[in-house]
């Protein structure tokens, strides 16, 4: 098999195909003609080079995994951030008492829990909050889970603040309190001294988790100054001494 191919004079020459140089000469006119890449030739390195790619790539993502070690807590604050969170997931579920009591009584009487009140979904739905940062912040024992954990707590506080705030001035909150079906409650006092008992427990954990996580993130600070510029941004407290 020849392959067939001209010069710029025009002149025809007649290559093999086992031939691999890249170049020839006109027998006639003794010009340089490039030869054209074997087809054959071109095409069968081509699977093995494909081959030596995704080797060489699958061996350089095996190394930087080998070279990562996972998420190294810091050991002088795993126990106390590990009861941070126990602390917390309790005060969400003790949050939730009164919710679950009206579950069972309906549950008792026969009634829908379709008819329940509309403030027990909102009850459930800040204790699955909470619980899951919880759960986030015994996993990820770090500065940053635990300032996740105060500022959800501090809005949590805020929220039963505003419950205390509609309970004392039940004029102006008369239609937030039908909405959320918690004029009986409110009628019979407990409102206020549920939300108040609530809010006293939740904002001295959301003070204490607010200040150690500062506390933590001004010593990382400390230790890894190649890190300031990055986290400072990031973090409530830019001023770092």
């Amino acid at each position: 098999m020849q392959r067939t191919i001209r010069c710029s004079e025009g002149h025809v020459l007649h290559v093999p195909h086992d031939v691999h140089a890249s170049h020839a000469i006109c027998s006639q006119c003794g010009r340089r003609v490039s030869l054209p890449e074997n087809s054959t030739q071109a095409n069968a390195p081509s699977a093995p080079r494909r081959l030596r790619f995704v080797s060489q790539t699958l061996n350089r993502c095996i190394r930087q995994w080998q070279r990562r070690h996972g998420i190294r807590h810091d050991s002088s604050h795993v126990s106390s951030t590990r009861w941070f969170a126990v602390l917390v997931g309790s005060l969400a579920i003790f949050a939730s008492v009164p919710a679950f009591v009206v579950l069972h009584v309906h549950a008792t009487t026969g009634e829908s829990i379709l008819h329940t009140p509309r403030w027990i979904p909102l009850s459930f739905l800040s204790m699955t909050i909470i619980l899951a940062l919880s759960m986030y912040l015994w996993q990820l024992v770090d500065w940053s889970a635990l300032w996740m954990i105060s500022v959800a707590l501090a809005a949590l506080a805020c929220v039963y603040a505003g419950m205390i705030g509609l309970s004392v001035f039940s004029q102006t909150g008369t239609v937030v309190l039908q909405k959320l079906s918690l004029v009986d409650l409110h009628a019979r006092g407990q409102l206020t001294r549920w939300s108040f008992s609530i809010f006293s427990l939740t904002i001295i954990p959301a003070y204490l988790t607010g200040s150690s996580s500062l506390r933590w993130f001004r010593r990382y600070i400390r230790t890894h100054p190649h890190h300031a510029s990055q986290l400072a941004g990031n973090h409530p407290s830019t001023l770092v001494r």
